[in-house]
């Protein structure tokens, strides 16, 4: 028995002995391997960083350069759009200039002292034909010529002075027949009479609250309408010159009023809502549709089961 474990003693001393020595060797042989496989480790990741680095550096200067390009082109896009509107301010300007200038050449072409006129050209000819040398040619020359009496030309009353002292009294009366006197008014034929404005015509609008809530009257006013204005037009003036919150579905002649004073459609039931009347007789159009005229009174009313609180005709 003593000798069994002696033996297995020796047996396990010598394969750890064994297994130690391996071991070491292993360390021995694997040291510069593993070291030198570190070092190739560190140097790709160096060489790794390096490279990230340097492509990270050239997509920054690509970005950036893009960038500036962007932006050059920008600054040149700007200046061409200031340019051109520059060049149309200085175009526009200068059409006003030379279209003032043509006014203004117009204007002095056609002023009254550039011009004469027919009046004044006759009275010419006839000065020159009236001279005191041939008293008879100027009775022949004033035969039937009607007599100008004008406040306006004082050469006119000059030269018939002149005909007159000149030629004989007598000759004048038994030769030129005589004319009838020519108005000179101003504006003959039309009647200066002051135009007198139409007459404005006006509705008269009430609006009454809920009958729980006491039958408040909410609004209670006249609003001018104009030809084809119709019920919805007047309420909606009326509540905006007196600010009382309208609101309404569309505009035209499908209108449907849905909230005066804050009093809505729907917040007492289902069936209640706005009626109107139009001289005490309720309508079934739109209130977009009903025309109305001067002098009519309009009630809104609100109504919370259909009309029946209201005495309404309608279904």
């Amino acid at each position: 028995m003593l000798l069994k474990r002696f033996l297995k003693i020796v047996a396990l001393i010598f394969s750890l002995t064994l297994f130690f020595s391996t071991i070491g060797q292993e360390l021995i042989t694997s040291t510069p391997v593993q070291a030198a496989s570190q070092n190739s480790r560190l140097i790709q990741v160096k060489s790794g960083r390096a490279n990230y680095q340097s492509s990270h550096h050239k997509t920054h200067k690509s970005k950036h350069g893009k960038r500036a390009k962007q932006s050059k082109k920008s600054q040149q896009k700007k200046k061409v759009k200031q340019n051109k509107k520059q060049a149309n301010t200085k175009k526009v300007n200068r059409s006003k200039r030379t279209n003032k200038k043509t006014v203004k050449n117009k204007v002095s072409k056609k002023s009254p002292t550039s011009k004469k006129t027919k009046g004044s050209d006759q009275i010419d000819k006839t000065g020159d034909a009236n001279k005191p040398q041939n008293p008879q040619s100027t009775t022949k020359s004033n035969q039937g010529l009607p007599a100008t009496s004008s406040s306006n030309n004082p050469t006119v009353s000059s030269s018939s002075a002149t005909v007159s002292s000149q030629s004989s009294s007598s000759e004048i009366n038994a030769s030129s027949p005589t004319a009838p006197a020519v108005s000179t008014s101003p504006n003959p034929g039309i009647s200066t009479s002051p135009t007198t404005p139409a007459p404005t015509q006006q509705v008269t609008v009430m609006v009454y609250g809920p009958i729980s809530k006491g039958n408040q009257l909410l609004l209670n006013g006249s609003v001018t309408i104009k030809q084809g204005d119709t019920v919805y037009d007047a309420i909606k003036r009326a509540c905006s010159q007196q600010n009382i919150p309208f609101n309404a579905l569309d505009d035209g002649s499908s209108a449907y009023v849905t909230g005066i004073g804050g009093f809505n459609a729907g917040n007492f039931g289902a069936t209640s809502g706005w009626l109107y009347s139009v001289n005490g007789s309720f309508s079934n159009l739109s209130c977009g549709s009903y025309p109305i005229k001067d002098g009519d009174i309009i009630n809104w009313m609100f109504t919370q089961n259909q009309g029946k609180d209201r005495n309404a005709p309608i279904a």
